[in-house]
This record gives structure tokens, C-alpha cells and sequence, in this order.
């Protein structure tokens, strides 16, 4: 199983056990518009303008459909990470945001 499976697996694991948090509308929303715009950034700047024969319009219906039944944020975030998996390119790949709020020693958040 190559690395890039393995984290995907994991990250869809995660995503969906039962602990994880119900995904908000905001947070539904926003994973859409980080789903557009990755897509409109694989489209401006893939170096494969035919992206290796991969109907990129069906992965990006099929990564919205699922972001629409998602669970979770979590979920949501593992479905654009899979739209960009399946161009089969190590050098491209999805970095999610980081979490919003900072733990600080003694309770504390920002």
C-alpha cells in the first residue's frame, strides 16, 4: 500500500468514527469553497492540461456530492485530499488549514 493510501485511509478512519463532531453549514460551506478553489487552482496550474486523462469535472461533481453527505469537517476535508489524489501525482497533494484556535498552558485560547 503506497504512503499516500495509507494517509487517506487514515484521515477517512478518523474522520469517521463516532467521536468526531457533526459538520456545521459554515463549515460545509467552507470546505466547498476549498473545494473550488483547489480545483480552479489544479486548472490554472497543472502541468497536465488533460490531467493524465482523468475526467476532472466528474471527480470535482463526484468531491462535492460527497462534501454534501459528509459527516463531518474532517470527512469533508478527506473527500478534496481524495479529488487530488486520484491525478496519481506526488507533487500534488492538499494541505488542510490549521485548527483556529491555540491550547495554551493553563487553559487559556485565542
Amino acid at each position: 500500500m503506497s504512503f499516500k493510501k495509507a494517509i487517506s485511509l487514515g484521515l477517512a478512519f478518523f474522520a469517521s468514527s463516532a467521536w468526531c463532531q457533526q459538520i456545521s453549514k459554515l463549515d460545509r460551506g467552507r470546505a466547498e469553497d476549498m473545494l473550488h478553489t483547489v480545483s480552479d487552482d489544479v486548472r490554472k496550474h497543472y502541468y497536465d492540461p488533460k490531467f493524465h486523462g482523468l475526467d476532472w469535472d466528474a471527480k470535482l461533481a463526484e468531491a462535492k456530492q460527497q462534501i454534501k453527505e459528509a459527516k463531518s469537517f474532517n470527512m469533508a476535508m478527506s473527500h478534496i485530499a481524495a479529488m487530488l489524489d486520484a491525478l496519481n501525482d506526488s507533487h500534488t497533494f492538499f494541505l488542510p488549514p490549521q485548527h483556529a484556535i491555540d491550547m495554551i498552558l493553563g487553559g487559556s485560547t485565542r
